[in-house]
């Protein structure tokens, strides 16, 4: 077989080999809006309810809330299909934090495309509880 022959076959073997590695998998990921007005231009345009997540670089629960719920295949599902999500630095934000009455990070406010407060959490939650927020949260915006 000649060298060129071989180059495909070998080329199409490593990749069949990497797609099928263990821990090769892409891990499902919320795709967060880059921006409070671009959020909001946003759920205004799809009518869905904006998924506020304020939280703090020096936050060890915001870490967790990241690692173990905002990283849940139902939870990014959900927030994804349904929500326009955006992270805020809440240290950097606190104007919207006091519009918000946020008091500690994390913190989760689920809001109408107009602004109205929906769902309110703070702290560390479950995803299975996350879940049962967001859908709360959904039809309330009905």
């Amino acid at each position: 077989m000649s060298r060129l022959k071989i180059r495909p076959v070998l080329c199409l073997f490593l990749g069949l080999f990497q797609i099928a590695a263990p821990g090769s998998e892409v891990e499902p990921a919320i795709h967060w809006t880059n921006g409070w007005q671009k959020a909001v231009a946003t759920a205004k345009r799809l009518d869905r309810p904006i998924l506020l997540y304020f939280q703090s670089g020096s936050c060890g629960f915001c870490r967790k809330l990241e690692r173990v719920t905002l990283s849940e295949p139902d939870v990014v599902d959900q927030v994804n299909r349904a929500f326009v999500p955006v992270k805020i630095d809440g240290e950097s934000s606190a104007a919207l934090c006091d519009r918000y009455h946020v008091e500690g990070y994390p913190a989760l406010v689920m809001i109408s495309p107009r602004g109205a407060t929906l769902e309110h959490l703070e702290g560390f939650i479950s995803p299975r509880d996350l879940l049962h927020r967001l859908e709360a949260s959904l039809l309330k915006k009905r």
